[in-house]
């Protein structure tokens, strides 16, 4: 093999490497860790992401996910500033039961939380979708919240503006449970809109 191939071999090699590497970055954020200000942000998200009430995070990529814990009270005032984020498209999904950390990585032991806020910079993660017509802005901002914890569905206050979805596991559960029952069968199994 000529030397111009072999030089040719090693660059594409480390090319692809480096690639790799870009493709798969992510890391911690403890909540005693200040978090990386990222330049395109919309005004305000920097801040509300640095709420009190982190308990831990990690980003992959241009992807933050950070949990945090407290009250209903401390959920709204959050869920008031995501929704005033501007050109940002916000979805809040509830969910049963208490929320778990949990980290794409091992060595990580989990820790409860009430709701997380999912940053999503589109064409980096598949959650985030893709702007629809008129649709503005480089990044989407999903919350999950628990509500088995410290927040109360009763006294949730949602800006008319958010989607609200569910988290499925309560659908899911009554599909399992009607299949065995015989009422229903395994292959009219609906999936979420």
């Amino acid at each position: 093999m000529n030397s111009r191939i072999q030089v040719l071999l090693v660059a594409a090699l480390v090319v692809a490497g480096c690639a790799a590497l870009a493709w798969a970055l992510g890391a911690d954020i403890p909540p005693d860790q200040p978090l990386g200000r990222q330049p395109d942000y919309p005004a305000g998200l920097y801040e509300l992401l640095s709420s009190e009430g982190r308990v831990d995070g990690y980003f992959i990529n241009a992807c933050d996910f950070l949990s945090y814990h407290g009250d209903t009270k401390a959920f709204n005032k959050f869920l008031a500033g995501a929704a005033k984020l501007k050109d940002t498209p916000l979805k809040l999904t509830l969910h049963p039961g208490r929320g778990m950390t949990s980290k794409p990585w091992k060595d990580h032991k989990p820790v409860p939380f009430e709701w997380q806020a999912n940053v999503l910079r589109r064409g980096e993660h598949p959650d985030a979708p893709e702007a629809k017509a008129g649709e503005k802005g480089l990044y989407v901002v999903t919350l999950d919240l628990w509500l088995g914890g410290d927040v109360a569905l009763d006294a949730l206050d949602v800006p008319l503006g958010v989607e609200v979805r569910s988290g499925m596991e309560i659908e899911r559960f009554i599909h399992i449970h009607e299949m065995k029952r015989g009422l229903v069968a395994p292959e009219a199994k609906k999936t979420p809109a």
